[in-house]
């Protein structure tokens, strides 16, 4: 098996153990007996627990990341609301479907584990964390004066509430239909509301 793939296996193991069992029930030796991998080698190729974990969120961060990469609008006038509310289903969806990787990277995330490890990848969480900010991108081209301290606050709201409906949809709390979405968006753009009024549109450079 090929180095890639084991970390492949191992990473998926961990975070279908620690969807299930949560942090605190998580062990090395289960991810070892889960991925059918020696812990040897599992220790060889990520060296600690902490780097093990890590690298589960940086790789579900970085598939977050690439939902937005590619997404433009080819549109001369296109409501804002309606642009936020692309990216957000697309982000919604995604984490549904992801189910178990979904239900780790939201634990991890908000965990003490991470800050065990944040100042030496800081440049990587900074980095994925960027991608996602395609949100506030599309805000600044309307609304120039926008603030640091308010996009980080608009970041926080669409993607932490975000995963917040999405975690009870896969654990069947609410139920995954267009409905529940369209009512969970409804929620959202109450908040967006406050800040940009339905008439403010984005006009591209571009006709």
């Amino acid at each position: 098996m090929r180095k890639e793939e084991r970390m492949e296996k191992l990473i998926d193991a961990t975070m279908q153990i620690i969807a299930e069992k949560g942090l605190n029930g998580f062990s090395m030796i289960q991810v070892s007996k889960k991925a059918g991998i020696n812990e040897g080698l599992m220790y060889r190729d990520f060296g600690t627990k902490d780097n093990l974990l890590f690298s589960c969120y940086d790789t579900f961060n970085h598939e977050i990341g690439q939902l937005f990469t590619n997404i433009e609008f080819h549109s001369r006038k296109i409501p804002i609301h309606d642009q936020i509310h692309i990216l957000w289903k697309l982000y919604f969806d995604f984490l549904v479907k992801s189910t178990y990787k979904t239900i780790f990277y939201l634990e991890y995330r908000d965990s003490q584990y991470i800050n065990t490890i944040l100042e030496k990848k800081k440049e990587i969480i900074e980095r994925d964390f960027n991608r996602h900010a395609i949100y506030t991108d599309r805000l600044r081209q309307i609304c120039p004066e926008l603030t640091e301290d308010m996009e980080k606050y608009i970041r926080t709201y669409s993607l932490d509430c975000t995963g917040i409906f999405a975690k009870r949809v896969i654990r069947g709390e609410l139920p995954n239909t267009e409905e529940s979405a369209d009512i969970v968006w409804s929620f959202m753009k109450k908040g967006i509301d406050l800040l940009f009024p339905e008439d403010v549109y984005l006009l591209n450079e571009e006709a």
